[in-house]
Protein backbone atom coordinates (compact mmCIF):
# COMPACT_ATOMS: atom_id res chain seq x y z
CA UNK A 1 0.00 0.00 0.00
CA UNK A 2 1.41 3.41 -0.97
CA UNK A 3 2.29 5.80 1.86
CA UNK A 4 2.22 8.83 -0.42
CA UNK A 5 -0.21 11.36 0.99
CA UNK A 6 -2.90 12.80 -1.32
CA UNK A 7 -1.54 15.76 -3.26
CA UNK A 8 -3.37 19.03 -3.80
CA UNK A 9 -2.60 21.92 -6.15
CA UNK A 10 -3.22 25.65 -5.82
CA UNK A 11 -3.01 27.76 -8.98
CA UNK A 12 -2.66 31.54 -8.64
CA UNK A 13 -3.17 33.59 -11.81
CA UNK A 14 -1.94 37.20 -12.00
CA UNK A 15 -3.89 39.34 -14.47
CA UNK A 16 -4.45 43.02 -15.18
CA UNK A 17 -7.37 44.90 -13.69
CA UNK A 18 -10.57 44.12 -15.60
CA UNK A 19 -9.33 40.85 -17.11
CA UNK A 20 -11.56 37.78 -16.79
CA UNK A 21 -10.00 34.39 -16.02
CA UNK A 22 -11.60 31.01 -16.73
CA UNK A 23 -10.30 27.50 -16.02
CA UNK A 24 -11.51 24.33 -17.76
CA UNK A 25 -10.73 20.82 -16.53
CA UNK A 26 -10.87 17.97 -19.07
CA UNK A 27 -11.55 14.86 -16.98
CA UNK A 28 -10.88 12.48 -19.87
CA UNK A 29 -7.51 13.91 -20.87
CA UNK A 30 -6.67 15.14 -17.34
CA UNK A 31 -5.86 18.57 -18.76
CA UNK A 32 -6.39 21.94 -17.05
CA UNK A 33 -6.77 24.86 -19.47
CA UNK A 34 -6.53 28.50 -18.36
CA UNK A 35 -7.81 31.43 -20.40
CA UNK A 36 -7.58 35.18 -19.75
CA UNK A 37 -9.96 37.47 -21.62
CA UNK A 38 -9.57 41.23 -22.11
CA UNK A 39 -12.17 43.22 -24.05
CA UNK A 40 -13.38 40.06 -25.75
CA UNK A 41 -9.89 38.92 -26.74
CA UNK A 42 -7.82 36.07 -25.30
CA UNK A 43 -4.55 37.36 -23.81
CA UNK A 44 -1.77 35.87 -21.71
CA UNK A 45 -1.81 36.08 -17.92
CA UNK A 46 0.94 38.18 -16.39
CA UNK A 47 2.02 35.14 -14.39
CA UNK A 48 0.76 31.74 -13.24
CA UNK A 49 2.06 30.17 -10.03
CA UNK A 50 1.22 26.60 -9.07
CA UNK A 51 1.89 24.98 -5.70
CA UNK A 52 1.68 21.24 -4.96
CA UNK A 53 1.26 20.29 -1.30
CA UNK A 54 -0.30 17.82 1.11
CA UNK A 55 -2.16 18.44 4.35
CA UNK A 56 -0.52 18.03 7.77
CA UNK A 57 -1.93 18.58 11.30
CA UNK A 58 0.08 21.78 11.88
CA UNK A 59 0.40 23.29 8.38
CA UNK A 60 0.47 22.10 4.75
CA UNK A 61 3.72 20.64 3.42
CA UNK A 62 4.74 22.38 0.18
CA UNK A 63 6.33 19.91 -2.24
CA UNK A 64 6.91 22.23 -5.20
CA UNK A 65 6.17 25.72 -6.48
CA UNK A 66 6.44 26.71 -10.13
CA UNK A 67 6.31 30.25 -11.52
CA UNK A 68 5.18 30.56 -15.16
CA UNK A 69 5.55 33.95 -16.82
CA UNK A 70 2.53 33.49 -19.09
CA UNK A 71 -0.51 31.25 -19.47
CA UNK A 72 1.05 29.19 -22.26
CA UNK A 73 3.96 28.16 -20.03
CA UNK A 74 1.71 26.69 -17.34
CA UNK A 75 1.10 22.96 -17.02
CA UNK A 76 0.09 20.76 -14.06
CA UNK A 77 2.46 18.11 -15.46
CA UNK A 78 6.08 18.59 -14.38
CA UNK A 79 7.43 16.55 -17.31
CA UNK A 80 5.73 18.99 -19.69
CA UNK A 81 7.19 21.96 -17.81
CA UNK A 82 10.66 20.44 -18.17
CA UNK A 83 10.17 20.08 -21.93
CA UNK A 84 9.43 23.81 -22.10
CA UNK A 85 13.04 24.58 -21.16
CA UNK A 86 16.25 24.02 -23.11
CA UNK A 87 17.73 22.60 -19.89
CA UNK A 88 16.70 22.22 -16.26
CA UNK A 89 19.08 21.70 -13.32
CA UNK A 90 18.71 21.01 -9.58
CA UNK A 91 21.08 22.52 -7.00
CA UNK A 92 21.40 21.50 -3.35
CA UNK A 93 24.00 22.34 -0.69
CA UNK A 94 25.26 20.07 2.10
CA UNK A 95 26.94 21.78 5.07
CA UNK A 96 28.73 20.66 8.22
CA UNK A 97 31.08 22.11 10.84
CA UNK A 98 34.43 20.30 10.86
CA UNK A 99 38.09 21.08 11.60
CA UNK A 100 37.10 24.49 12.99
CA UNK A 101 35.53 25.41 9.64
CA UNK A 102 32.37 25.09 7.60
CA UNK A 103 32.31 22.52 4.80
CA UNK A 104 29.85 23.41 2.01
CA UNK A 105 29.28 21.42 -1.18
CA UNK A 106 26.71 22.78 -3.65
CA UNK A 107 25.90 19.90 -6.01
CA UNK A 108 24.38 20.24 -9.48
CA UNK A 109 22.27 17.62 -11.28
CA UNK A 110 20.79 17.87 -14.79
CA UNK A 111 17.25 16.80 -15.66
CA UNK A 112 16.62 15.01 -18.95
CA UNK A 113 15.11 17.77 -21.18
CA UNK A 114 12.86 15.14 -22.80
CA UNK A 115 10.89 14.94 -19.54
CA UNK A 116 11.61 11.27 -18.81
CA UNK A 117 12.50 12.03 -15.20
CA UNK A 118 16.07 10.77 -15.58
CA UNK A 119 18.65 12.83 -13.68
CA UNK A 120 22.40 13.04 -14.34
CA UNK A 121 25.03 14.07 -11.81
CA UNK A 122 27.13 17.04 -12.92
CA UNK A 123 29.40 18.00 -10.01
CA UNK A 124 29.88 20.12 -6.92
CA UNK A 125 31.22 23.50 -5.79
CA UNK A 126 33.41 23.47 -2.67
CA UNK A 127 33.44 26.52 -0.38
CA UNK A 128 33.59 27.59 3.24
CA UNK A 129 31.48 29.65 5.60
CA UNK A 130 29.37 32.42 4.04
CA UNK A 131 27.82 35.41 5.79
CA UNK A 132 24.31 34.31 4.82
CA UNK A 133 22.56 31.23 3.48
CA UNK A 134 25.23 29.14 1.67
CA UNK A 135 22.51 27.81 -0.65
CA UNK A 136 22.17 31.22 -2.28
CA UNK A 137 25.91 31.59 -2.78
CA UNK A 138 25.94 28.14 -4.45
CA UNK A 139 23.02 29.07 -6.72
CA UNK A 140 24.81 32.21 -7.87
CA UNK A 141 28.10 30.51 -8.67
CA UNK A 142 26.49 27.59 -10.51
CA UNK A 143 24.28 29.94 -12.56
CA UNK A 144 27.31 32.08 -13.42
CA UNK A 145 29.10 28.91 -14.54
CA UNK A 146 26.11 27.80 -16.64
CA UNK A 147 25.90 31.21 -18.31
CA UNK A 148 29.22 30.45 -20.00
CA UNK A 149 27.60 27.74 -22.14
CA UNK A 150 23.90 28.71 -22.35
CA UNK A 151 22.09 30.60 -25.11
CA UNK A 152 20.52 33.96 -24.26
CA UNK A 153 17.66 33.12 -26.66
CA UNK A 154 16.79 29.89 -24.81
CA UNK A 155 14.98 29.42 -21.49
CA UNK A 156 16.42 27.52 -18.53
CA UNK A 157 15.27 26.49 -15.05
CA UNK A 158 16.98 25.96 -11.70
CA UNK A 159 15.33 23.72 -9.06
CA UNK A 160 16.13 24.60 -5.44
CA UNK A 161 14.87 23.52 -2.01
CA UNK A 162 15.48 26.67 0.05
CA UNK A 163 14.07 30.19 0.46
CA UNK A 164 10.50 29.20 -0.41
CA UNK A 165 9.12 32.61 0.58
CA UNK A 166 11.71 34.43 -1.54
CA UNK A 167 11.40 32.43 -4.77
CA UNK A 168 8.69 34.65 -6.27
CA UNK A 169 10.59 37.90 -5.65
CA UNK A 170 13.79 36.40 -7.08
CA UNK A 171 11.89 35.18 -10.15
CA UNK A 172 10.48 38.67 -10.64
CA UNK A 173 13.98 40.16 -10.29
CA UNK A 174 12.81 42.28 -7.36
CA UNK A 175 15.44 40.69 -5.09
CA UNK A 176 18.95 39.47 -5.92
CA UNK A 177 19.94 35.84 -5.44
CA UNK A 178 23.20 36.78 -3.73
CA UNK A 179 25.05 40.07 -3.36
CA UNK A 180 24.24 42.16 -6.43
CA UNK A 181 23.56 39.13 -8.65
CA UNK A 182 20.00 38.84 -10.00
CA UNK A 183 18.49 35.84 -11.74
CA UNK A 184 19.18 36.13 -15.51
CA UNK A 185 16.14 37.06 -17.61
CA UNK A 186 16.06 33.69 -19.39
CA UNK A 187 16.24 31.65 -16.15
CA UNK A 188 13.40 30.61 -13.84
CA UNK A 189 13.66 29.25 -10.30
CA UNK A 190 11.51 26.31 -9.23
CA UNK A 191 11.06 25.21 -5.62
CA UNK A 192 10.94 21.51 -4.75
CA UNK A 193 11.60 19.66 -1.52
CA UNK A 194 13.87 16.64 -1.17
CA UNK A 195 12.31 15.38 2.07
CA UNK A 196 9.31 13.76 0.35
CA UNK A 197 8.58 10.76 -1.81
CA UNK A 198 10.22 11.41 -5.20
CA UNK A 199 7.03 10.80 -7.16
CA UNK A 200 7.42 14.01 -9.18
CA UNK A 201 10.22 15.06 -11.55
CA UNK A 202 11.27 18.13 -9.55
CA UNK A 203 11.35 16.26 -6.22
CA UNK A 204 13.38 13.45 -7.78
CA UNK A 205 15.87 15.95 -9.20
CA UNK A 206 16.40 17.87 -5.97
CA UNK A 207 16.67 14.60 -4.05
CA UNK A 208 19.43 13.50 -6.45
CA UNK A 209 21.27 16.81 -5.90
CA UNK A 210 20.86 16.44 -2.13
CA UNK A 211 22.31 12.92 -2.25
CA UNK A 212 25.23 14.02 -4.42
CA UNK A 213 26.07 17.01 -2.20
CA UNK A 214 26.16 14.82 0.91
CA UNK A 215 28.24 12.11 -0.76
CA UNK A 216 30.77 14.64 -2.05
CA UNK A 217 31.00 16.42 1.30
CA UNK A 218 31.63 13.18 3.18
CA UNK A 219 34.27 12.03 0.71
CA UNK A 220 36.09 15.39 0.75
CA UNK A 221 35.75 16.24 4.43
CA UNK A 222 39.35 15.82 5.53
CA UNK A 223 42.09 18.08 6.86
CA UNK A 224 44.04 17.87 3.58
CA UNK A 225 41.12 19.63 1.80
CA UNK A 226 40.68 22.40 4.35
CA UNK A 227 42.04 25.01 1.93
CA UNK A 228 38.89 24.63 -0.18
CA UNK A 229 36.63 25.32 2.80
CA UNK A 230 38.14 28.46 4.33
CA UNK A 231 35.73 31.16 5.49
CA UNK A 232 34.76 33.48 2.63
CA UNK A 233 36.16 36.93 3.43
CA UNK A 234 35.10 38.57 0.15
CA UNK A 235 32.13 36.69 -1.33
CA UNK A 236 31.99 38.89 -4.43
CA UNK A 237 35.50 38.02 -5.59
CA UNK A 238 35.71 34.45 -4.25
CA UNK A 239 35.59 31.61 -6.78
CA UNK A 240 34.85 28.12 -5.40
CA UNK A 241 36.60 24.91 -6.37
CA UNK A 242 34.61 22.93 -8.96
CA UNK A 243 34.65 19.12 -9.18
CA UNK A 244 32.77 17.23 -11.90
CA UNK A 245 31.37 13.72 -12.11
CA UNK A 246 29.61 11.68 -14.81
CA UNK A 247 27.71 9.05 -12.81
CA UNK A 248 23.95 8.83 -13.49
CA UNK A 249 21.86 9.50 -10.36
CA UNK A 250 19.37 6.79 -9.46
Amino acid sequence: MSDIKPRKMIVNVTVSSGDVTTATWNETDQVLALAVERNGNIVSAEAVESTIYYERPNKPKVLSKVHARRSGDFSPEQSEIVRGYAHCWAIDTSSEESFAGRFNVAALCAVDPAGTGEVDRVGGLLFGRTSGNPERYGWRRWIEFLLQSTDAEQRYAIIVDSELREISTMNDRRKPIHGDFFLPENFDMIYATADAAADQVFNKAIKAADRLSQEMRRSLQSEKNQRYFLDLIDEESHRPMVLFCSETAR
